[in-house]
C-alpha cells in the first residue's frame, strides 16, 4: 500500500499514491464530489472510531483539493478509467491473496504486547472486516472474533454500531449492506436509519436490501420485518432468502485469544 510516495506527473505537476486513492474514491464512492467525501471523514471523526486517521485525512483532502483547483482539475483527471482499470487489474489473483496473507498476519499480532489501547485496535478491525470489499474472510468469517479477550466483546459490539452511523452520517450507500449484514436483527436503530437515508436518496432497493441483510434470528427481526413493510412495502417475511449467518463475537475461556 502506497501513500505519499509519488504516483505520476499529470499536465507537468506530480501528484502522490495519496492522491490517487482520494480521487479513486471520490469517484467511485461519491459520484467524483470531493464535498460528500469530506462529509464522510468529518462523520467519522465525530463518530470516534479511528478519530485520528479522519483528522490526517480531512488535512490531506483540503490540500490536495487546493492543489487540484490551481491545476484546474477535478478527481476524475486524476482517477480516469484507464488508470482506474489498470490499478484494478488482478488478472491472476495475486493482489487478492497478497491481502489476505496481510490481514491473517496483522490478526495473529500480539497487539496487546504492543501497547496498543483496545479502542484502536478493534477499530481498525471492525472497519476492515465491515468495509473490505475484497472477500478478505471469505471462508474464514469468525477469524478477527476468535479468541476475544474477556471484557472485549461488548466494546466490539459497540464500534460495529458505530460503523453503521459512520456509513449514515458520510451517505456511504455502498456500504450500508455489508453493516446491515454484520450487524443482524439484535440492533433496530442504526439497521432503520440506514434504510430510511437510502429512502431519502430515493433509493427504495437499497433500503429493501438493508432490511434483507440484516434479517436473521434476533431479539428485533419481527420488528424489522415490521418496518421494512411499512417504509417500504415489502415483505420479507416469507422471501425465502438465505442470509448469512448470524456473526457473534465470543470471548475466549479464561480471556486468553
Amino acid at each position: 500500500m502506497f501513500g505519499p510516495e509519488p504516483w505520476s506527473d499529470v499536465a507537468g505537476r506530480p501528484w502522490s499514491h495519496w492522491d490517487l486513492w482520494f480521487a479513486a474514491v471520490a469517484v467511485s464512492d461519491h459520484e467524483g464530489s470531493f464535498d460528500d467525501l469530506e462529509a464522510r471523514f468529518v462523520a467519522q471523526r465525530r463518530s470516534h472510531v479511528g478519530r485520528q486517521g479522519a483528522e490526517s485525512k480531512l488535512s490531506h483532502l483540503a490540500d490536495l483539493r487546493s492543489r487540484l483547483e490551481a491545476a484546474g482539475f477535478s478527481a476524475a483527471d486524476l482517477a480516469t478509467p484507464e488508470v482506474l482499470a489498470d490499478r484494478a487489474d488482478d488478472s491472476h489473483g495475486n493482489v487478492g491473496q497478497l491481502r489476505r496473507d496481510a490481514w491473517h498476519t496483522y490478526l495473529g499480532i500480539d497487539w496487546q504486547a504492543t501497547g496498543l489501547a483496545a479502542e484502536d485496535y478493534w477499530a481498525d478491525v471492525c472497519d476492515l472486516a465491515v468495509f473490505e470489499d475484497c472477500a478478505l474472510d471469505y471462508q474464514a468469517e469468525t477469524l478477527p472474533w476468535r479468541g476475544v479477550p474477556a471484557g472485549h466483546a461488548e466494546l466490539i459490539e459497540g464500534l460495529l454500531q458505530q460503523l453503521a452511523w459512520l456509513a449514515v452520517g458520510g451517505r456511504r450507500f455502498s456500504r450500508y449492506v455489508e453493516a446491515a449484514a454484520r450487524l443482524g436483527s439484535d440492533h433496530w436503530m442504526p439497521i432503520e436509519a440506514m434504510a430510511e437515508s437510502a429512502l431519502r436518496s430515493g433509493r427504495r432497493e437499497l433500503a429493501v436490501e438493508v432490511f434483507r441483510a440484516a434479517d436473521r434470528p434476533g431479539f428485533h427481526q419481527r420488528h424489522l420485518r415490521q418496518r421494512c413493510l411499512a417504509l417500504t412495502g415489502a415483505d420479507i417475511d416469507d422471501e425465502g432468502h438465505d442470509p448469512r449467518p448470524t456473526l457473534r463475537v465470543v470471548e475466549s475461556p479464561g480471556g486468553h485469544p
